[in-house]
């Protein structure tokens, strides 16, 4: 499905057998070798009269990229949890990159510090057309069990209080999407969409994280919601992250709990309090409170009449309005306000604010734009269970992962040794779009005869030298030259 959506055709899941009938099947995709009687490896069996390959089958034919078998493919990617499998997937892959000594840091920005890692969040809509029962039915489940929980609590009958929750529980585990009618970003609210949560890394386009939402979710609430469970699945916190977010983000409630850290004395609360207003141009800070924050180090009972020892203090104050501020603002349109809770001005100036906000239109919403291309089969889902479309989104976003990656690591190569490639107008650039390469490298074709059932793959020159600029396994394959 991957190699599908890279190649930008527009084929939708029962198309796939059409799209690798014209490719060596066998050759990019094989079982491991079942070891016979005699030690040998078993030779390749044609393809099945079932479509489906067969314990025995070592090779695998397009046949076999048949609708059921993909569907059953996304039910086991969904099974997995389409998150946690993707952010497996894509921190392997950066790891594999930092192995190869291809300094990504860079694309963090000049001005941030090593110990500062950039990230940037974004959400974007997928308009559905059609009907998903499934989700009307869990929509009136849902809101049935919302006025039964009203009732519970007005009558205090606890009972059934604790029954309906856990009824609400248990059907929001595992989770799915819910198809409705909500803010559609494409401007379709007749349609009903589902929502996408990006982070993506630095100044690229690479995707960290995806995460497949309800079609009514609210980026003011989604984008805490996805930072809490991105930072929960890092091991790594010895590091802050930064993350660069549209005004969706800057609420209240947001901004508290992002905030909340516990501190070893009031004066270091109050001071953080101060610092973190101070560069407010249209808020301020309410009457801060202080709560001392108790508990035991060590795990297990403790002894009779222990009492828990002070661990820290915590601070929390109500974000107001400054009218003398904003009156000042008024007088001054056509400003656009950045906010940022880094109170380090050694870390992030005002220019490299400004200039790292302004790359969202080249990184983040470049990644959104290339999920939603029209020629790229997520843009239109052939698919009616809403766990499929999670998936389905998912081996999507493993496309642009490989697309952003290599598309990296070709323009590293070509600028580090000073050369490039020609555009669409004959031009040398050391910047190509990987579309355009892909474009460059069509028609490659394996050859196999008589004498040499292997094959081989004919190349132009052209490609060669496109191949060349690619790691040695990639050129390994393709028998093309390492670039000098």
């Amino acid at each position: 499905m991957i190699l599908n959506a890279l190649g930008f055709v527009s084929r939708p899941l029962y198309m796939h057998p059409q799209f690798f009938s014209g490719k060596p099947v066998e050759h990019l995709f094989r079982h491991d070798k079942t070891p016979s009687a005699t030690g040998a490896a078993e030779t390749a069996s044609p393809a099945p009269e079932s479509c489906e390959p067969s314990s025995e089958s070592t090779v695998l034919h397009a046949e076999h990229f048949n609708e059921s078998s993909l569907g059953r493919a996304l039910d086991d990617l969904y099974t997995a949890g389409t998150t946690s499998v993707y952010y497996h997937v894509a921190s392997q892959a950066m790891q594999r990159v930092a192995q190869m000594n291809r300094p990504f840091r860079r694309s963090l920005g000049r001005e941030l510090q090593e110990s500062l890692r950039l990230l940037r969040l974004d959400s974007t809509s997928f308009s559905l057309h059609g009907e998903y029962p499934d989700s009307v039915e869990r929509q009136k489940r849902a809101r049935a069990r919302e006025e039964a929980i009203r009732t519970a609590r007005k009558e205090g009958d606890m009972d059934t209080l604790e029954r309906l929750e856990e009824e609400a529980e248990e059907d929001d585990a595992p989770f799915v999407i819910t198809i409705t009618h909500g803010f559609s970003k494409d401007h379709r609210d007749d349609l009903k969409p589902f929502v996408l949560n990006l982070v993506t890394v630095g100044q690229s386009r690479i995707p960290l994280w995806v995460e497949p939402l309800s079609g009514n979710a609210a980026d003011k609430k989604t984008f805490r919601e996805t930072i809490q469970s991105f930072l929960a699945s890092v091991n790594e916190t010895e590091e802050p992250y930064c993350f660069v977010m549209d005004s969706a983000f800057y609420t209240t409630t947001n901004l508290t709990e992002l905030s909340s850290r516990h501190f070893s004395c009031p004066e270091d609360a109050r001071k953080t309090l101060q610092a973190l207003f101070k560069t407010a141009k249209y808020h301020t800070a309410g009457e801060a409170i202080l709560t001392e924050v108790r508990g035991y180090a060590s795990k297990g009972r403790p002894k009779k009449g222990a009492e828990p020892p002070l661990q820290g203090v915590q601070i929390s104050a109500p974000l107001m309005e400054d009218p003398k501020k904003i009156a000042t603002a008024l007088s001054k349109k056509g400003l656009f306000v950045l906010a940022t809770n880094n109170v380090d001005d050694a870390s992030l100036s005002s220019g490299s604010l400004i200039s790292t906000y302004k790359a969202q239109g080249s990184t983040i919403e470049g990644s959104n734009r290339f999920l939603k291309d029209p020629r790229l089969y997520a843009e239109s889902f052939f698919l009616k269970k809403e766990s499929r479309i999670m998936a389905l989104i998912t081996v999507m976003a493993m496309a642009l992962l490989v697309y952003a990656l290599a598309e990296e690591r070709l323009r590293e190569a070509l600028a580090a040794l000073k050369q490039g490639l020609p555009d669409q107008l004959g031009r040398m650039t050391n910047r190509p779009t990987l579309r355009w390469i892909f474009q460059l490298l069509e028609n490659i074709h394996w050859q196999p005869h008589d004498q040499d059932p292997a094959g081989m793959i004919a190349l132009t020159e052209d490609q060669l030298r496109v191949i060349s600029f690619f790691p040695p396994g990639v050129r390994q394959y393709y028998g093309a030259p390492e670039a000098t």
